[in-house]
């Protein structure tokens, strides 16, 4: 089977910049798409949600028996470490205002086929 594969954002109404990001990806075995929200408005939000689609999109590459196991568990997995590596960095920046907001907030919708 062929997947041909597009993705895209939108700033939407409300917002100048765009604080999303995704991946789409798709092999012979799977799909992987991720759209991690920036939470438009607050500090650094782009680069939270930059920071978790790299993460994901990294732990996830090697993923391909979704019946697996195994396949759950390294989902669970990655979202954790997407989420510590965004609380770490914030922790890192913590002179970096707006970025207190982010770990109560950040979640990350994810769809794997």
């Amino acid at each position: 089977m062929h997947l041909a594969v597009a993705a895209r954002t939108d700033t939407g109404r409300m917002r100048r910049g765009n604080e999303d990001n995704l991946h789409a990806d798709a092999n012979e075995h799977r799909g992987l798409f991720i759209v991690a929200d920036g939470m438009g408005g607050h500090a650094a939000g782009e680069v939270a949600s930059q920071m978790a689609v790299d993460v994901l999109t990294s732990e996830l590459a090697q993923v391909n028996d979704l019946t697996a196991r195994e396949a759950e568990a390294k989902l669970s997995e990655a979202l954790k470490l997407a989420n510590r590596s965004v609380i770490s960095a914030l922790r890192k920046s913590s002179r970096n205002p707006g970025w207190e907001a982010l770990p109560r907030l950040f979640c990350y919708p994810i769809l794997i086929i």
